[in-house]
């Protein structure tokens, strides 16, 4: 089918009503009986639209194009999101290679990806489009970042806590991905990127036990008889090899641990929830399986012969996984936040039987960042809220980005959404919440990843102090510390009854120790420090 569709000139100015007569049949051509016939993924309904944009004949010029190009597989990001040089230079070329536009010296794509439809083998766009989308871009864009938005004035020091250094007598690279309280006070379980699990004795400063692992864990639950069930990623590095697994840990009689893994393949698992999701008395596994290129979002229904997969997204990016009850009929539902490209939080409504029903409840530009997001009750009516952060960075485009921060999202009781409060905080990437100075209202810790080391003071880990009426008072560490926040779990670490804030430390200096021997490794293990909760006791 090829459409040739020429826009009318009205007194040099393009014709609205040719314009959005335009847009409209290219709507329309993405929703008619033929294509709803055959088309059964969002895959096929994009490349349907792509080729139906490729046989038109549009006379459209930059920002026209952009429109109609940039809407297609996500939402369409607004030139100022980025500056000139990272356009140009790498997030457009990317997107020209995603349309099957390949110069001669460009190689086809990255293996796989043109099975999965990531990088087409079809070209979606002429190299005169493609030219206009780039000036418009181009043109349009800052030279240097946006600066962020005027903002309460942080101040040193996080009242209520007592800073806790590590003081091990071990020289190792801190480049922790997974902190969790154990089973009995000041017992801290730990997980890295040299494929080790620890069993730490907080007070003592020791190491209990190294469990070596097959990969970097990213995810824990202990169980209530002795052992816990572990996440690990295969890969942590940006890849799409599935080789992450799902195990589970026993410890036997005299201390002995056995290890039995559950489910392999997995594509870069990040996160696991937990429920009977179709009733049958067998509790299911719910993993975010990040991926890069390729990923999904699956649940896992146990039966007697192991775990069947069932796809619930077929996508890259799924982050967390919430299980809940989000509409009150009595079967649990599961909550996600997905990155990468097409950044949202989504309801799976359990429809019973193993059946669930998507909604999109949050959406985003895809340059958003998202990075972790919590169901907290914040205004106490009994619906959950969204806190969430964005601040994700480290893709084609690590500039500061004046619209990373952390966000609160209230709950109209119907499960829709509206931002209530926004802090804005470069490379946010996780937050969590709770009433951690016990005056009743609930207060918020987050970190960052990607943080803009420029700033004074420090911003990769700020505390909001809840003063009411959303009126967050917000402080920062007043003492420097040679960390890089990649954690943030709570927890009662010393049994005292209140919240302590643990925070782990992935750091990028200590990777150049990945070249040589660990031996030779000579700075002090500083993984994880300990904000100890002072207000209850």
């Amino acid at each position: 089918m090829v459409i040739k569709l020429k826009l009318m000139r009205l007194d040099g100015y393009l014709s609205q009503a040719y314009i959005y007569k335009a847009v409209l049949l290219l709507f329309l051509l993405g929703c008619t009986r033929e294509h709803r016939e055959y088309i059964h993924s969002d895959e096929e309904q994009e490349t349907a639209r792509l080729q139906e944009l490729a046989e038109m004949d549009l006379i459209l010029d930059g920002h026209q194009l952009a429109n109609a190009y940039c809407n297609v597989c996500h939402i369409k990001p607004e030139p100022d999101l980025l500056t000139k040089n990272v356009w140009k230079g790498n997030v457009l070329p990317d997107m020209r290679k995603r349309m099957g536009l390949l110069y001669p010296h460009e190689s086809k794509s990255i293996p796989g990806t043109i099975e999965a439809k990531i990088y087409h083998d079809h070209t979606y766009i002429s190299i005169e489009n493609y030219a206009k989308i780039e000036e418009y871009y181009v043109q349009n864009a800052p030279e240097q970042p946006l600066p962020q938005n005027q903002h309460q004035e942080i101040l040193l020091g996080i009242p209520g806590f007592e800073l806790e250094s590590p003081d091990f007598p071990y020289k190792k690279p801190s480049v922790t991905t997974m902190l969790r309280k154990g089973e009995r006070d000041n017992l801290i379980l730990l997980g890295d990127r040299l494929n080790s699990l620890y069993v730490i004795d907080h007070k003592n400063q020791i190491i209990l036990d190294s469990i070596p692992i097959d990969s970097p864990a990213s995810d824990i639950r202990l169980k209530k008889s002795k052992g816990f069930d572990l996440l690990t990623m295969g890969k942590m590095d940006p890849s799409s090899e599935a080789i992450g697994s799902y195990w589970d840990y026993s410890i036997l009689g005299d201390d002995k641990i056995d290890s039995k893994k559950l489910i392999n393949s997995l594509n870069r698992p990040v996160n696991f929830s937990f429920a009977d999701l179709n009733q049958n008395g067998h509790e299911d596994v719910v993993i975010s399986n990040f991926g890069n290129h390729m990923g999904s979002l699956s649940w896992y229904e146990k039966n007697e012969s192991g775990y069947q997969e069932h796809v619930l997204r077929n996508h890259p990016g799924a982050r967390r996984s919430i299980i809940k009850d989000m509409n009150g009929d009595g079967l649990p539902d599961i909550v996600v936040l997905m990155a990468q490209a097409k950044e949202g939080v989504y309801i799976f409504y359990n429809k019973g039987s193993g059946q669930f029903k998507e909604e999109m409840v949050l959406q985003f530009h895809p340059l958003f960042g998202l990075s972790d997001f919590e169901l907290v009750d914040f205004n106490g009516d009994g619906h959950l809220d969204i806190l969430l952060t964005n601040g994700d960075n480290a893709d084609l485009s690590a500039i500061s980005k004046n619209y990373h921060g952390v966000r609160i999202f209230l709950n109209d009781t119907k499960n829709h959404f509206d931002e209530k409060w926004f802090f804005p905080m470069y490379g946010a990437s996780r937050a969590v919440a709770g009433d951690f100075n016990g005056d009743g209202n609930i207060d918020i810790a987050a970190i960052s990843f990607f943080p803009n080391k420029a700033q004074s003071p420090r911003q990769d880990f700020l505390y909001f102090d809840n003063e009411g009426d959303f009126n967050f008072k917000p402080y920062a560490l007043d003492v420097p510390l040679d960390a890089n926040w990649l954690i943030l779990e709570k927890a009662d670490i010393d049994g005292d009854g209140d919240e302590d804030l643990l925070l782990g430390s992935f750091k990028f200096s200590d990777m150049k120790s990945f070249g040589f021997a660990l031996s030779e490794f000579n700075e002090n293990w500083k993984p994880y420090y300990i904000l100890k909760n002072q207000f209850v006791r």
